[in-house]
């Protein structure tokens, strides 16, 4: 459910992560890292990397740190799924300090 907007500070608050929040989501994610392999962690952190450093109107990205995390996590995991979904984002994100990083994750060139 949106939140309602005249209360907030943000232009779009229902687009953004919650500063906070977002701390805790990187945790999160880098906790997921330590879970057995499987398909779905890793599908899961590669949608938490494509959502987080897209761009919202009058604010910028939302948060580019929480994408970070999640290629780390898909880099610690380093299945055959984590791989796979570093190389499908390398293929679709855009956001340069992100794609560099996925790019220089040795586990999405092997």
């Amino acid at each position: 459910m949106p939140f309602a907007e005249g209360h907030y500070r943000w232009r779009d608050v229902n687009e953004r992560f919650d500063p906070h929040n977002a701390n805790a989501l990187r945790g999160l994610a880098w906790l997921l890292s330590f879970l057995p392999a499987s398909a779905d962690t890793s599908a899961t952190l590669a949608a938490l990397v494509d959502v987080s450093p897209v761009h919202v109107e009058g604010t910028g990205p939302r948060n580019p740190r929480v994408a970070n995390a999640g290629v780390t996590a898909l880099f610690r995991v380093g299945d055959d799924a984590a791989r796979a979904e570093l190389r499908a984002l390398a293929d679709r994100i855009a956001f340069k300090g992100t794609l560099t990083q996925i790019d220089n994750a040795p586990a999405a060139s092997s």
